[in-house]
């Protein structure tokens, strides 16, 4: 079974701490004994951080936290849908970078929480290499459409088996949306600046 990463990531860094800690000490350990004790003290700690930091979550607590990020999202979603077809009523960056920070935020616990699976030959994200400098409207309405697309995804409504074609494009969906809404946080950032600068 394929380890978590922020577990290998913990233990890691555990692992390194405790490295650290050995090193400062080795100099002087066989000469003291208290310093052994104090080592092999600083060990336990460690290995008790390295517990709790591994415990496997419930089930329930992953389940409600889901819920509450799809609900979220969805409410979120309506508000940019308003927004990306207000036409040209000016836009609020700030509100617009507040949306987009939690809208990162979530999407990305819904990746580790869901642990989707990938398709073997699936084609590469598009990128969105323009939408940190392009209008924020079109970026708006293709974040929009990438929401719509997750949240409406069948695998949140069908009771049947995993449908995997359907489990993979909701990751991939996931991934857009991460993506696309960290550079439409700068987008709006940077158009937030400017504002505030002019007389």
């Amino acid at each position: 079974m394929r380890q978590h990463p922020a577990h290998s990531a913990a233990k890691l860094f555990t692992g390194l701490v405790f490295v650290l800690v050995a090193l400062d000490g080795s100099t002087t350990v066989s000469a003291q004994g208290g310093r052994r004790r104090d080592l092999d003290r600083r060990e336990e700690q460690l290995n008790s951080l390295e517990r709790e930091t591994t415990r496997k979550r419930d089930p329930k607590e992953i389940l409600l936290e889901v819920n509450e990020d799809l609900s979220r999202l969805n409410v979120i979603n309506e508000d940019l849908s308003a927004k990306a077809t207000a036409g040209n009523q000016p836009l609020n960056y700030k509100d617009i970078v507040g949306n987009v920070t939690e809208i990162k935020k979530r999407a990305t616990r819904l990746k580790s929480s869901l642990a989707l699976p990938q398709e073997q030959n699936e084609e590469k994200s598009a990128g969105f290499k323009d939408a940190e400098k392009a209008e924020l409207q079109p970026v708006l309405t293709a974040l929009n459409k990438l929401l719509d697309g997750f949240l409406r995804n069948p695998i949140f409504s069908d009771s049947g088996p995993l449908d995997m074609r359907l489990a993979a494009q909701a990751r991939r969906d996931l991934e857009d949306i991460i993506v696309l809404s960290e550079k439409l946080r700068k987008n709006a950032e940077n158009r937030s600046k400017s504002t505030d600068k002019a007389p």
